[in-house]
């Protein structure tokens, strides 16, 4: 016989002899089953018998038909013979009868059957108690649909129910809803937002809230000149050019200029610097590769220089920007943080957009797509700094961990391995991160007082720990303590510590500015800086913004990026003209 249970299309198929398991058909199968029933037993196949039911007539028969199965209960099976056709299954709620099997589903995906058995009086029939829940599903992400489960947290502070659909598996895809405290949407909590202007007298002066424990803004603060937390804020050096933000809101960048990334409308390489066309309102900037961005008033970014890659941002492919032009569809921008080809901002609420080069899914976005304009990066919030290095990218998120994303083959995530991976994923054992900056192909990051943890390539020392071994989870360099600033490049990172500079790694050129050019894998101080803020480096040369606005610069000064008005090289730190 066959039988197709329209309410079990979901079940495994459990069998009983009345009362006791003899069979269990495979889980979760849509197959209609036959069975039939010999002296009481009930089977389906089974190798131990020679009856197999007919699934086009529902009649038991021979196996072999040119033999005798013997009677059963007055039915002969032999040569095609027919015997009893055992008990049928009925769907739920039928009535019971002789023979009759009743199976129904039940757990995740599991199901248990019930036989219909002789009342105890021996005069009628009424059904037995189910037997056990057979072939229920074991995945941890199982469910059971018959159960109600509590909604799972997502989102900031926001509820997504969970389902359990007719497979056993959760619904996918429910919105998050979040709350909106104060009619405005939730926020990331621990994160911080800058209100610019705020009632506040100053250019650059706003003032701070941060996100509670409810995903609520709170009360903003006193006014305060805005302050980002990214590597450099103030005067920012990449792989040939050095820029520096002014007290009025100004650009002035000098160094390289084959792309355009001085952004004075020309091409030519500067030794002093040079201002950028139409920028006035400046708040932060950042410089990798051959391109440079900046955060100007009410949170837009603008970029200029290389954009084969979309460094620009603004949807293009158009080899060069020599102005600042606009990057599509960014606001209320908090921190800037530019790599060789990439460039990523946090906005408002903590969340983090990335865009430019992603063939190591430096972006975080999943994907290894370039991408022209800005994207999300995946579930990052709270994100209160960020770092972008040669190909892979850092923050800092709310409570002090760090999150990292894109190439991995040197350790630059931070995870212990080389795995390399398109969406962020937790850097191992740092906590208490309070400033990041990534290099080519390593990384560092101050922690709770001041001391400094690099991760990475180090075969010129540049993670400072008194070794040239590359490291793939944080190591502590050695002896610095009370950091201020940090900066990653190519092969040497920085440090400022007590208003003075100390560099580490790779010195060929005179990056480190301890007027020698031998390599160290422990800091070494720089000469004759003092009053330092924040220190930059880029690919083989270092700058300092001090107070009062100036900068230093030294190292490889061929293409005049070290802006003292000459194109040599310089072991020791020299004064940037014209600044402020």
């Amino acid at each position: 016989m066959q039988f197709t249970p329209s309410k079990l299309r979901r079940a495994t198929l459990s069998l009983l002899f009345l009362g006791a398991v003899a069979y269990a058909a495979p889980a979760c199968s849509s197959t209609p089953h036959s069975f039939g029933l010999l002296d009481g037993g009930l089977e389906g196949e089974d190798p131990r018998t020679s009856i197999v039911t007919d699934a086009a007539t529902g009649d038991a028969k021979a196996k072999d038909a040119g033999k005798d199965a013997g009677k059963k209960d007055g039915g002969t099976a032999k040569d095609g013979g027919k015997a009893d056709s055992g008990p049928q299954f009925e769907p739920e709620g039928s009535p019971c009868n002789t023979n009759k099997l009743q199976p129904a589903p039940c757990g995740k995906c599991g199901t248990q059957t019930r036989a219909c058995l002789d009342d105890e009086n021996g005069t009628g029939k009424v059904w037995g108690a189910w037997g056990a829940c057979l072939g229920e599903l074991t995945a941890v992400d199982a469910c059971d649909p018959s159960a109600t489960y509590p909604d799972e947290d997502c989102g900031n502070c926001g509820k997504r129910a969970r389902i359990c659909k007719l497979d056993c598996h959760y619904v996918a895809g429910l919105s998050c809803v979040e709350p909106t405290p104060g009619g405005e949407p939730a926020c990331a909590p621990g994160s911080k937002e800058f209100l610019l202007g705020a009632s506040c007298g100053g250019q650059n002066e706003g003032r701070y809230r941060t996100c509670d424990s409810q995903c609520g803004w709170t009360t903003p603060g006193n006014c305060e000149v805005f302050q980002v937390s990214g590597s450099a804020s103030l005067t920012a050096v990449a792989s040939s050019h050095s820029c520096s933000l002014t007290p009025s809101g100004t650009i002035k960048c000098w160094g390289e200029n084959g792309y355009g990334q001085l952004g004075n409308g020309g091409t030519t390489d500067s030794s002093t610097p040079a201002l950028v066309t139409g920028i006035s309102s400046a708040l932060a900037l950042d410089a990798g590769g051959s391109f440079t961005c900046a955060i100007v008033a009410g949170g837009t970014v603008q970029c200029w220089g290389y954009n084969y890659y979309g460094g620009m941002g603004n949807g293009s492919s158009t080899s060069t920007a020599k102005t600042p032009v606009a990057v599509s569809g960014l606001t209320g921008a908090q921190a800037i943080a530019v790599g060789s080809s990439h460039a990523c901002a946090i906005v408002a609420g903590g969340a983090v957009k990335c865009w430019g080069y992603n063939s190591y899914g430096q972006l975080g976005n999943n994907s290894a797509t370039t991408a022209y304009a800005p994207v999300d990066v995946q579930g990052l919030t709270g994100a209160m700094a960020i770092a972008a290095g040669g190909s892979h990218t850092c923050a800092i998120v709310a409570g002090g961990s760090v999150k990292c994303w894109g190439s991995n083959s040197y350790g630059a995530l931070g995870t212990g391995g080389t795995t390399p991976s398109s969406v962020p994923v937790a850097v191992q054992g740092l906590t208490g991160a309070q400033a990041i900056s990534a290099g080519a192909n390593h990384t560092c990051a101050i922690v709770a007082g001041g001391a400094v943890k690099c991760w990475g390539y180090n075969s010129y020392g540049q993670l400072g720990n008194n070794s040239t071994t590359t490291a793939y989870a944080p190591v502590d360099v050695q002896g610095l303590s009370g950091a201020t600033s940090i900066s990653a490049s190519d092969y040497h990172s920085c440090a400022v510590v007590g208003g003075a500079a100390k560099c580490w790694g790779y010195n060929y050129y005179g990056q480190l500015g301890n007027g020698l050019t031998t390599s160290s894998n422990v800091p070494v101080a720089v000469g004759s800086v003092s009053s330092v803020l924040q220190v930059s480096a880029g690919s083989n040369h270092t700058c300092v913004r001090t107070t009062g606005a100036g900068a230093k610069c030294w190292g490889y000064g061929l293409s005049g990026q070290l802006g003292a008005g000459t194109l040599t090289s310089s072991s020791s730190p020299v004064t940037v003209t014209a600044l402020p």
